[in-house]
């Protein structure tokens, strides 16, 4: 049974051999028939290609031509010609076309054709080059190198652009025109020329697309002995989109200008860059304007092209409208005007009284919001403070202020407001006299006349003819003193004792009469001598000049007070001088003899004051030191809280023992 399965087995093995040789025998021999016809196929094709070669050898010059060429290009953007779009300001934006090739033997010229694909609807403008740049073998090209061809341009002075060839050595082509680049060495070598795409003098806003097609050039268009090249850019040619905008009518946040004054007038700066005014105006009823407000829109480009939005005006109190046209309501919308000057509104009062809000906004942009105040002229309360202690003879500017009010509160600003009456006319002769609103410090300022040296009291009303028998009057009754004494010692002296380096100071300047009082206020024209001030120790000059040293002579001395934007207060006449102290410490003092306008014997004396100016390293000790103290105050309250706990802790585990 061995044998016989064995037997059968090697049959078996013997069989599928013999098969797999016949079919290995058979695909081998088609195989080899196939690659036989494959071979005949490619001699033939390489006689064929050799054959044509031949042809196309005996048919080219002994010059070679251009290899490599390529046409690339880059989207840019311009504007319309109505929204300033100047070829040259658009020509760093513009769209850009690069061409580059190697030249043979021989010179090899290319022809670009620019032509419009696709654009606005309505639009008639087409597009041209203008060329940039160009290399030749790497190295700038120059006007004897240049590879563009010089006579084919045609510079077009109908659009301005002349000016751009001597300003910025560019070359301009008409629409649609041809322009040819070529090698000017028979040298072989790579040529590159950078050319901008623009569209001429567009009118229409929106996506301009451009073609530019690149064909190798022959006979009268090509520069002197130039062969025409093969090119391999698409037949085609390449697109460029350039994308066109109109008047940019967006007003601008950061560019954008209010600026409010009080009057019928706009009384503002150009462009309404400057600050606001406080305005505080009668509610009586009036087509007149009380206030103006200038709106200036401009666009993102801060240009001479200036934003148009509507503006939209509200108001709480009273009544708005353009300047040009008067009051129209509360809140309207409103066209801009455009230009330096843009639209003005006025402000009207209709009778209302109180704090109007007024806002003013444009699709793009919120004006911060103003206020007036609309006050009623009924003069409800006057509080009077006194300015000087001292008067001299004859008028005397701001002794007594009157602050007027009507009932809610606001500040009655007419000029029939108040007035000053003397309780002894015969030194002060003042009765009845109508006191100055002052609009920027919203206070009624009076000047009082002095008559006789001796005191007298001011009272205020609101009725320069109704006296004590006036609806309204201050409470407060000043008591002013008029002295008639000259001049006879000069006085000075800081503000400060102590100041830190570098800090901000004031010298008071002043004259004292025979008997050591101030006199009155007035101009003493030689009140120091004409050598001047002097000073041991420069003085800082931050905010200005230093005021000393100074060969100043003429001093106005007058009342100080902050209520009308003084820096000091003093109720007696001086003068006061700014001045900032030594950066380093150290004494510092000032000397001076008074002026020709004083006696003798005040002229020989020299005057003194002096002031002391904390020293930067003792200024730090001391930080240091007061610091220390803190941290030692701390330290000793924590070390009393840990004994209480302590304590507390000791008691609490003798209970749990206990």
């Amino acid at each position: 049974m061995v044998r016989i399965s064995q037997g059968e087995r090697d049959a078996s093995a013997r069989a599928t051999h013999l098969e797999a040789a016949t079919r290995k025998f058979l695909v081998t021999t088609n195989e080899r028939k196939q690659m036989s016809t494959k071979t005949n196929f490619k001699r033939i094709a390489l006689v064929a290609v050799a054959s044509l070669g031949l042809g196309i050898l005996s048919s080219i010059p002994s010059q070679a031509a251009g290899n490599s060429d390529s046409l690339t290009t880059a989207a840019g953007t311009q504007n319309t010609v109505a929204a300033g779009g100047s070829f040259l300001a658009d020509s760093a934006t513009a769209a850009t076309a690069t061409f580059t090739y190697i030249s043979g033997a021989a010179i090899d010229t290319y022809t670009l054709r620019v032509s419009l694909k696709s654009s606005p609807s309505g639009n008639a403008a087409l597009p041209y080059i203008m060329y940039e740049t160009a290399t030749v073998g790497g190295v700038a090209a120059t006007a004897t190198t240049s590879p563009v061809d010089s006579d084919a341009i045609n510079v077009s002075t109908a659009t301005g652009t002349s000016n751009i060839v001597a300003a910025k050595q560019y070359e301009t082509f008409t629409a649609n025109s041809d322009v040819h680049i070529g090698s000017r060495n028979s040298a072989q070598q790579r040529v590159t020329v950078t050319l901008r795409v623009l569209i001429n003098n567009p009118t229409i806003a929106g996506t301009y697309v451009a073609n530019i097609t690149s064909d190798p050039t022959g006979g009268t268009h090509a520069l002197a002995g130039a062969n025409a090249g093969s090119d391999s850019v698409t037949t085609a040619g390449v697109d460029v989109t350039i994308t066109v905008s109109g008047v940019n009518s967006a007003a601008s946040v950061a560019y954008s200008k209010s600026q409010m004054t009080q009057g019928a007038t706009y009384a503002g700066v150009a462009g309404a860059t400057s600050v606001d005014s406080t305005v505080s105006v009668a509610a009586t009823a009036s087509t007149t304007a009380k206030a103006t407000i200038r709106v200036v829109l401009k666009n993102s480009d801060d240009s001479a092209t200036y934003a148009d939005e509507s503006i939209t005006v509200t108001t709480t109190v009273g009544t708005i409208g353009k300047l040009s046209v008067g009051s129209v309501g509360k809140s309207a919308l409103f066209s801009h005007d455009t230009g330096a000057n843009g639209t003005t509104f006025g402000i009207y009062a209709d009778g209302t009284a109180g704090t109007a809000t007024i806002t003013i906004s444009t699709p793009s942009v919120t004006f911060p919001s103003r206020t007036v105040t609309f006050y009623s002229t009924t003069v409800a309360k006057i509080v009077a403070t006194k300015v000087a202690n001292t008067m001299s003879l004859g008028s005397n500017d701001q002794v007594v202020l009157g602050k007027a009010t009507d009932a809610s509160g606001f500040v009655v600003g007419t000029s029939t407001s108040v007035y000053a009456y003397s309780s002894n006319t015969a030194i002060i002769s003042d009765s009845g006299t109508a006191c100055t609103y002052d609009s920027t410090y919203l206070i009624h300022k009076c000047a009082l006349t002095g008559v006789a040296a001796g005191t007298a009291t001011i009272t205020l009303r609101n009725s320069g003819t109704a006296g004590a028998a006036s609806t309204v009057s201050s409470t407060e009754a000043i008591s002013v003193t008029v002295r008639s004494t000259s001049a006879a010692t000069l006085k000075m002296e800081f503000d400060k004792a102590t100041y830190n380096p570098g800090e901000k100071g004031y010298l008071k300047v002043w004259a004292l009469d025979s008997a050591g009082l101030p006199v009155g206020a007035q101009t003493i024209s030689t009140l120091v001598n004409a050598a001047g001030m002097s000073t041991n120790i420069a003085f800082g000059n931050t905010g200005g000049t230093a005021a000393i040293p100074n060969t100043t002579t003429s001093y106005t001395l007058r009342a100080q007070t902050p209520l009308l934007g003084d820096a000091i207060t003093s109720l007696e006449p001086m003068a006061v001088l700014t001045v900032y102290m030594p950066t380093t410490g150290g004494t510092v003092e000032v000397k001076a003899t008074a002026g020709g306008s004083l006696p003798a014997a005040a002229q020989a004396t020299t005057v003194s004051v002096k002031a002391t100016v904390a020293d930067n390293a003792s200024t730090q000790a001391a930080a240091a030191l007061a610091a220390v103290n803190a941290l030692a105050a701390t330290v000793a309250s924590l070390r009393t809280l840990i004994t209480t706990l302590t304590n507390l802790v000791l008691k609490i585990q003798k209970k749990v023992k206990a």
